[in-house]
């Protein structure tokens, strides 16, 4: 039995060995997913970013809100369309109520009032759009 405890001790060595190397590989590929992960999710918040920047500034869209309810939803349909990472597409008044919204996959008008969010409140404050 004592002649075969050094190879019996160089074979658990060899294993802890690979364990620990396939240990280190498998938590470099979650490191590589997870970072993916995050492009993915970055992407898509600057999509939403930059659609909600030029939306707000769009006279021509803002005009079709305030006179062509239909047309304005159809804009945010084809939009919606094209843009599939974005969930949904939200048009408020100045009191925070939705006027038009659009919602992957149903496109149903679901009333809310967003007023109690901070970021709106301080879009009241600065007067501003969101940009």
């Amino acid at each position: 039995f004592i002649s075969i405890l050094p190879f019996l001790i160089f074979t658990f060595y060899i294993i802890d060995l690979w364990y620990d190397a396939r240990r280190a590989q498998i938590h470099q590929i979650h490191i590589l997913k997870a970072e993916r992960t995050a492009d993915v999710i970055k992407n898509a918040f600057e999509k939403g970013q930059t659609l909600a920047s030029i939306l707000s500034t769009d006279p021509v869209f803002l005009k079709n809100v305030a006179q062509n309810r239909e047309l304005a939803l159809t804009i945010l349909k084809s939009i919606s369309t094209y843009m599939p990472d974005i969930d949904s597409i939200a048009v408020t008044d100045a009191t925070g109520t939705i006027t038009l919204i659009v919602s992957q996959p149903t496109n149903e008008q679901k009333p809310a009032n967003l007023s109690d969010r901070e970021y709106f409140r301080q879009l009241q404050r600065e007067k501003n759009s969101y940009q």
